[in-house]
């Protein structure tokens, strides 16, 4: 298996039923977002945007854990190039705006944990539905930071 195909947002959508999924898919960094994830992000929510038929979205991550934000070998890559940061930060604060605003009901599944940026997906969806063993944390707090993609606003 390639590290391209292990690294994605995977969008299903079922017609019939108006029910669509997103899955978070970087097993391997307990599906930390990069830039490549956060890009298929916003790829994703501006196909739901369009889906007429569509009435829920559910979003999930992969083998028993939600999301633990972003990739921190991405942050230390782009640590010193400004715009970089800031170019990331503006397009997950959209991508969660966008998400919040879809015409369809949003659905968060937290299994495991959903950490840092993680917990800030949680806060863009309607409804969030967590198994009794989930951990949901903002770490940017232990580090002395805000939430950089608007979720403290959110909550």
């Amino acid at each position: 298996m390639s590290d391209k195909f292990e690294e994605s947002i995977e969008l299903m959508k079922n017609e019939r039923t108006g029910i669509a999924t997103i899955c978070i898919n970087n097993y391997k960094k307990r599906n930390a977002l990069n830039d490549e994830l956060m890009e298929q992000l916003s790829e994703v929510i501006t196909e739901l945007e369009k889906w007429s038929t569509g009435k829920a979205v559910i979003i999930y991550g992969t083998n028993g854990f939600f999301s633990s934000g972003v990739d921190l070998n991405f942050v230390r890559k782009h640590s010193s190039i400004a715009e970089s940061g800031y170019h990331y930060s503006r397009l997950m604060h959209s991508n969660l705006s966008r998400l919040q605003c879809l015409p369809i009901l949003t659905v968060a599944a937290v299994e495991g944990q959903a950490l840092g940026g993680g917990a800030e997906i949680l806060t863009a969806c309607d409804i969030r539905i967590a198994t009794k063993s989930a951990k949901i944390a903002f770490l940017q707090i232990c580090m002395g930071v805000t939430t950089g993609w608007s979720g403290g606003t959110r909550l």
